[in-house]
């Protein structure tokens, strides 16, 4: 179907929704041609870690661009995007996701093809990340849920990352803006 297509926001029957930038997205069969780095930055940086249950906010957008900075150089563009299905399904808290098994593994690896093939990488190397987002998630645990924002706010030192003192989780407009700025330095 094109991107002109019409259709209400009531019709979600047809398995359709409509992108941040207006992209109609079929849930389906995503088409790497429907995928804007654009809708990935908005909607990530509103989506909350953790299902929401967190001490404060602390998006995707800022997880996924901390993961892309603890992975090789070689492999940052994999880290950034390693969630930006999210962008397009929202965050699953693991523990769902592994309840709800195959039907959401196939549509989460059917946007991630999409996604990975409309910037040129590589899907298999996806695995390759997975030690950086497990640290990634040990990190933020500490400071997101156990309220001790020591260790994140080092990692953050360490890599030029700007953080707050006192709210370590940056607002959407910020998590949009260093997303969009870290797209455009490594894809």
């Amino acid at each position: 179907m094109s991107e002109t297509l019409d259709f209400k926001i009531t019709d979600y029957h047809l398995g359709y929704f409509r992108s941040f930038s207006g992209i109609p997205i079929n849930l389906r069969c995503p088409r790497p041609e429907d995928i804007d780095i654009r809708d990935i930055a908005a909607a990530l940086s509103k989506i909350c870690r953790f299902g929401g249950h967190s001490r404060t906010f602390y998006s995707v957008a800022q997880h996924s661009i901390l993961v892309a900075h603890l992975t090789l150089e070689s492999m940052a563009g994999i880290g950034l995007l390693h969630d930006a299905a999210e962008a397009y399904l929202g965050d699953v808290i693991k523990p769902l996701k592994v309840i709800l098994g195959d039907g959401y593994a196939s549509l989460e690896a059917s946007f991630e093809r999409a996604i990975f093939r409309k910037f040129g990488l590589p899907i298999e190397h996806k695995a390759i990340i997975k030690e950086a987002d497990e640290l990634a998630l040990e990190i933020e645990n500490e400071c997101f849920m156990d309220g001790n924002p020591d260790r994140f706010h080092g990692f953050c030192r360490a890599f030029g990352l700007p953080f707050h003192a006192t709210e370590p989780g940056w607002s959407p407009h910020e998590a949009e803006t260093n997303f969009k700025f870290f797209a455009s330095v490594l894809l």
